[in-house]
């Protein structure tokens, strides 16, 4: 697959899943209760949740939050950009996750001043579709770290014991 075909295709992926969360996002602010939707009791349902802290809800200064977000934006386009030039695909894929997922939020903070979350489990955590993707994006970059580290590792030798 050329370079060009391989943007167009992870271009289109990136674009539909942001389509999809934002839409979820929509839905669930303009739709759902305050006291949201329950399913299985209290392990699992779709209620609204204003995130206005990052991962995990833990509060930073916007300042600061913005410019750690922007440097890693950054640096995931530069990684993105070499990995398109060997053409690894599974890379491309998991970084394609995690960068829609983070413009995916961002687009809520500019937008909203927090981020909508969505997904209740287990009464105590609250996520969004963004979240996901971020989360299998960097299981896939993980996941691909360990496989060329354990590939590259040098294979042992049997030798003899001479006597």
């Amino acid at each position: 697959m050329k370079n060009k075909s391989k943007i167009l295709y992870l271009v289109f992926i990136g674009l539909a899943l942001l389509g999809v969360d934002q839409l979820i996002k929509w839905l669930v602010v303009n739709f759902v209760p305050e006291k949201g939707y329950f399913v299985f009791e209290r392990w699992f349902g779709i209620a609204v949740f204003s995130n206005e802290g990052v991962a995990f809800g833990l509060p930073m200064p916007k300042v600061i939050f913005y410019i750690v977000v922007v440097l890693i934006l950054y640096f995931l386009l530069q990684k993105f950009q070499k990995e398109l030039k060997q053409g690894n695909l599974p890379i491309l894929l998991g970084l394609t996750l995690v960068i829609t997922g983070a413009v995916s939020n961002i687009i809520d903070r500019v937008a909203r001043g927090f981020v909508v979350d969505y997904f209740h489990l287990f009464d105590y955590s609250v996520f969004n579709l963004a979240d996901v993707y971020i989360v299998i994006g960097i299981i896939i970059l993980i996941w691909l770290e360990f496989k060329k580290v354990r590939s590259e590792k040098p294979k042992e030798t049997k030798t003899k014991l001479e006597y």
